[in-house]
């Protein structure tokens, strides 16, 4: 495969595609479908980006299960996003979802003949001791060995160039909205007034302001169903955090950062380059206002970046930071949602003190009626 990736017009990818690998898909299609209408269904991306009319390729996009697979060529047609969670949690979820009898992986391990015996029996949380003994031997079968690495590649190829932008599991809400600027700035659409999108922003600017005080966030996005599995630590014991670390999943420990089993540490960043390419990949065709959102749309181009020569036959992944000018715009975006909100307030206290005027200008009218009938 070729050091460098394909030349793509950022202006030339309106369609967007999500490509789930991780158990975070049904959170990251409810906030796609705030401002996308409809979703699609898609075999071929080279052929669909020109069958699709404009109004759909604007208004919907495209779900890919499982089991489909996103390649460079893909990325020609659409704007890819995929996620990624760390294998020790991942693994434990998956395990807790078949479990409760649920899941794509539960499905095709039970026709494939797992035995059923290896999931969980003491619902609904399958934290027992015994629970725990029958995880550990799910993990270690055969069957399941090397699963997570084998399905990340078979979703986006062994170099993971079938896909843009990785949303986190562990950091959803904000790798998933530098995911969404990065298909808006190269050419997509993006309603950024969609309920959802302005409780994202929202939630976003909280996890900043109180990442390092680790206070909670009031968000709509909390997991609304109730926990199926124990705290992740539990499961593992040293001999089989290592053992995964080390297997075959050690490509995904090492290609996106998380330190260790069951750590929600990784990378700052949902951008993927390729064999040293800087991450800085795009340039401004013009000047922007800085301090107006709308200017940034559709005004970047990008450059043709050569990789690094000592990283040309490794091959290696690497993740890197977004741009400053990202950042910069997600301050924008944020800083909107709370100029509305502090609208949006300043309109309801208004609206309340006109009441409380009306209520004080009637009071002398219901004394006299009242004086009136002590009166009578």
């Amino acid at each position: 495969m070729s050091n460098q990736q394909p030349a793509i017009t950022p202006s030339s990818r309106p369609l967007l595609v999500f490509n789930p690998d991780a158990k975070v898909s049904y959170k990251v299609m409810h906030i796609l479908d705030s401002f996308k209408t409809c979703r699609l269904e898609s075999s071929d991306l080279s052929t669909s980006a020109t069958t699709f009319t404009e109004s759909q390729i604007q208004n919907c996009y495209v779900d890919l299960n499982f089991r489909d697979q996103t390649t460079a060529a893909d990325r020609k047609h659409a704007f890819i996003i995929g996620s990624v969670q760390e294998p020790c949690s991942d693994y434990l979820s998956l395990w807790a979802s078949g479990s409760s009898g649920h899941g794509r992986i539960y499905q095709d391990l039970k026709k494939a003949g797992l035995p059923e015996s290896l999931y969980g029996q003491d619902a609904p949380h399958f934290s027992s001791i015994t629970d725990k003994k029958r995880f550990q031997d799910w993990v270690n079968h055969p069957m399941v060995e090397g699963l997570l690495a084998n399905r990340m590649w078979n979703s986006y190829g062994e170099n993971l160039d079938g896909v843009d932008c990785l949303v986190f599991a562990e950091d959803l809400h904000s790798s998933l909205l530098k995911c969404i600027m990065e298909y808006n700035m190269q050419g997509g659409y993006v309603n950024w007034d969609a309920s959802e999108m302005v409780d994202l922003l929202a939630v976003v600017g909280q996890e900043q302001q109180l990442r390092e005080s680790h206070a909670a966030v009031d968000t709509p996005f909390e997991e609304t169903r109730v926990a199926h599995h124990g705290q992740c630590e539990e499961y593992y014991n040293d001999e089989l955090a290592t053992k995964l670390v080390n297997g075959p999943e050690k490509v995904i420990y090492e290609s996106f950062g998380y330190p260790s089993c069951c750590s929600k540490d990784h990378y700052e960043s949902a951008h993927i380059t390729q064999h040293g390419q800087s991450p800085d990949g795009w340039e401004m065709q013009e000047e922007v206002d800085t301090t107006d959102i709308n200017s940034f749309s559709n005004k970047w181009t990008p450059v043709d970046i050569q990789g690094n020569d000592s990283d040309k036959d490794t091959g290696r992944m690497f993740i890197f930071s977004l741009t400053g000018v990202t950042t910069i715009l997600l301050a924008l975006l944020v800083r909107r949602v709370l100029r509305k909100r502090r609208e949006a307030f300043r309109q309801a206290r208004q609206a309340q003190q006109e009441v409380e005027q009306q209520a004080v200008a009637v009071i002398p009218y219901v004394d006299d009626i009242y004086l009136q009938a002590v009166a009578a």
